[in-house]
Parts: structure tokens; sequence; C-alpha cells
């Protein structure tokens, strides 16, 4: 344990040493060589920090985020913004591997057994948490009815990424990682088609953004099958032919209106479901997938906005606190007499890619509203650290309670 201390805060030493030369105008490097550098300081880094963090039962996640706040432009400053923009492509191959995996996990059998959970739960979700956000919202910003529906529908998202991770770290199995994601994944769907929806009624722009999002289920399913069809071909370079597909995918994105999340996300499905081979894509995924695990958190860490949250941090709070409550209150109404009504709504607390990207959206379509929309990625910020905490809370609740329900 000393000796990953001592190298972890060795390097950060060497990375702020670095830093602080090109800062007072000595270039030891190129730019280029002192960004690849400092890059692979952080990965290191963040590594070490997991295992550290896992030692003293945290999750490991945790540790990647630590580091990635430490090394983001909120704390130490070591990677600015332009840095951790320069990463993009490889944090969204990671976030493609996850939603992947997430979407692996929908097996229309396990969806059949659960569907009136599911069902029930979702339409509770759907009904409460946006309209009880959606009034706060109304009532402290003094905004139109519509504008605040759609906070409160941005709110209600959560992050496959954090729940997949802890789902992987603690190999869980069973009925609880099932509900978890299942009504995670179909619920935000839901809800990007619903925020497509009002946005283009509110704003003339047609039904245009619908239909990219139906196009981009077909993408994700067609690719899908496309890879296991081809699967038996590929040999020991799986892996890097998936890591292909997703990066035509992430092209495919950014030339076009389709939604990645929701593309990769149906890429899992349509694999663990119209073909034999979804055991097998998940083989390949946990082969090679630590290390592009461990820069999305790092670098999602380093990408939280904590200056932000100082300046708007009680009001924020406040929203996380709010959503908590309800998340737990809907969760528990749904499941009535079962007793993971206690502990699944911990899966549902940390936000991200989606939240985030449904924020951006909102401030194009409603300016004069940027301070909500700066509001909304400070909330997510702080569920994005504290949702490892709440998840892990509830699945060993879960497993020291009732063994059978996990």
């Amino acid at each position: 344990m000393r000796k990953k201390f001592f190298i972890l805060v060795t390097l950060f030493i060497f990375a702020l040493f670095l830093r602080e030369l090109y800062s007072i105008g000595f270039h030891p490097l190129f730019p280029s060589a002192l960004f690849t550098l400092l890059s692979g300081f952080a990965i290191l880094a963040a590594f070490f920090a997991g295992q550290i963090f896992s030692s003293f039962s945290f999750p490991t996640i945790v540790g990647y985020l630590f580091v990635g706040i430490l090394f983001g432009p909120g704390v130490m400053h070591i990677f600015s913004h332009g840095d951790i923009k320069n990463l993009e492509f490889i944090t969204q191959l990671a976030l493609g591997l996850i939603t992947i995996s997430a979407g692996r996990e929908l097996s229309i059998t396990s969806i059949k057994s659960n569907l009136m959970v599911i069902s029930r739960t979702i339409l509770i979700h759907l009904l409460l948490i946006p309209a009880i956000m959606g009034i706060f919202i109304y009532l402290y910003f003094k905004t139109g009815v519509v504008v605040a529906i759609l906070v409160g529908l941005i709110l209600t998202t959560s992050s496959p990424a954090v729940p997949m991770a802890l789902i992987s770290e603690y190999e869980l199995e069973g009925r609880f990682p099932i509900l978890v994601l299942s009504i995670l994944i179909m619920r935000d769907i839901l809800i990007i088609f619903i925020f497509a929806a009002l946005g283009s009624i509110v704003t003339g722009g047609g039904w245009n953004s619908i239909l990219w999002i139906v196009a981009s289920l077909l993408l994700g399913f067609f690719s899908g099958w496309l890879y296991s069809s081809l699967l038996k071909y590929m040999g020991k370079y799986s892996f890097v032919f998936l890591l292909f597909f997703l990066l035509v995918i992430y092209e495919i994105s950014l030339d076009l209106p389709f939604n990645y999340i929701v593309a990769t996300v149906f890429f899992g499905f349509s694999v663990e479901n119209l073909s034999k081979k979804g055991d097998e894509l998940l083989e390949v995924i946990e082969k090679g997938s630590l290390p592009l695990y461990t820069i999305f958190f790092s670098l999602a860490g380093a990408s939280l906005e904590i200056d932000v949250i100082l300046k708007i941090g009680f009001i924020a709070a406040l929203i996380v606190l709010i959503r908590v409550i309800l998340l737990f209150v809907a969760t528990y109404f749904a499941l009535k007499k079962e007793t993971l009504k206690y502990y699944l709504f911990t899966g549902f607390v940390p936000q991200a890619g989606v939240s985030i990207g449904l924020a951006v959206i909102f401030e194009k379509m409603f300016p004069q509203f940027g301070v909500i929309a700066g509001l909304v990625v400070a909330s997510a910020v702080i569920n994005e650290i504290l949702g490892p905490f709440f998840f892990k809370w509830g699945v060993s609740k879960a497993l020291s309670e009732n063994v059978s329900n996990v």
C-alpha cells in the first residue's frame, strides 16, 4: 500500500513539475510530447489510485474520478479544457464499450420475466420525478411550463457508466443488476424521445430529431448484427475490430445527428438477442476494456466543472437532494412489497453523458436560461461523484439482506 501511495504522489509531483516549467516559459518538451507524457502520468495515477481506494472498500472508479478531478482545470490545472477535448474520442470509445455492455444486459428473456416491475417503475419515474423537479424549476426560476418539464426530464436521467463499471468490478449477476440496467436504459431512451418531441414542438423544428433517434436505433441494430456475423473471422483481433466499429459509429454521429448512446446500446442489444454471440462479446470487452475504462473515468473527473459547483453549489446540492429523495420514493412505490424497493434506487443516482448532453441541447434551444443549464451540469457533477458510493451501498445492503434478489 505504501509503495502504491508513493508512486501516486511521485506521479503527481512530476506532472506538476512539468506543467510549472511550461507556465514559467521553460519548454523542455514539444507541446505534443508534454501532452502525451502528462496523459500517461494521469492514466498511471488513476490506476494506482483506483487500487488504493479499492483497498479501503471504495469503488475503484472513485479513485479514477479523484485523480481526474485533481489533474483537471478545476484544481491543479495540469490539464486544460483543450487537453480534455483532444482526448474526447478516447472517452467516446470507452463510453461505447460501457453502453454496448449495458445493451447486452437487456436480454429479452430477462425483460419479459420482469416486464411488470420494469414498466411500472419507468412509468412512476416519468410521472413523478419530472413533474416535481419541473415544479421546483418553474417556481424558483419563473420559467414556462414546457421549459420546466424539459429540465425535469433532464434531471430524471441517469448514467449507465457507473453501474456497469461496478457490476463488472464486483461481478454482480441476477435480478438486481438486470433491473437497474433495464429500467435505467429503457427509461432514458424514452426520455430522449420525449425531450426531442417537446423540443421540436417548442422550437418549431419538426420531428427530425425523433427520426434521427429512430435512425440511431437502426444503426445500432445493423452494426451489432454485422459485428456478430463477422466475429468468427476476427480471431484474436476481435477487440480491435470492436473499437473500429465504435469509431465508425462515433464519426458518423459527428457528421450526422445520430445519437451515439442509443446506437451503441442497441448494438449490444442486437448482439445479445439476435445472435448467440452475447457471451463472446462480453468476453471481448472484458479483456480489453480496463485501460479505456481507466481513461474514461479519469477524464470524466478532469472534465467535472468544480468551479461551477462552487458558484451555484447550494442550489445544485438542493436539486441533488430532491432528486435522490424522488428516486427513492418513486422506486419504493413501484416495487411494492419487494425487498429491493429499499436499494434499487441507488443505481439511478449517477449522472453524466445523457444529462449533460441534453443540458447542452437545452442551452442552445433556450439561451436565456443558460444558468439553468449550468445548474443541471453542476448537479450532474455532484451526482457522478456520489453515485458510486450510493450504488456500492445499495449492492452491499441487497447482498447482506436478501441474496436471492441480487
